[in-house]
């Protein structure tokens, strides 16, 4: 797979596995507001799959978009929660805020 792989055209046999696939989020922001019950069927779609020469590909870029989103937000939510628990640990020891 070469570096300009999103430049290159798509062919016919994967835009029809690509289809089998319900399209995420395309930001973190937006991810981050699902409940479990809405982003669990994303992760039944690539288990129920059977992998095949002609799946692979596209499989993997779900798999991985899907990866990469709960990824991001994982570090959002992460920064947030030492933040406050950083902030409440300030508000403590004086009463000067964040």
């Amino acid at each position: 797979m070469s570096a300009d792989t999103a430049l290159e055209p798509v062919k016919d046999s994967t835009r029809k596995v690509l289809s089998m696939f319900t399209s995420l989020p395309q930001t973190s922001e937006a991810f981050e507001i699902l409940s479990w019950a809405e982003i669990e069927p994303w992760y039944r779609e690539l288990a129920e799959t059977t992998l095949a020469p002609d799946t692979l590909e596209p499989w993997l870029r779900q798999w991985s978009q899907l990866s990469a989103l709960v990824d991001e937000t994982n570090t959002w939510l992460e920064i947030a929660t030492r933040f406050l628990r950083t902030c409440n640990i300030s508000i403590s020891r004086s009463s000067s805020s964040c």
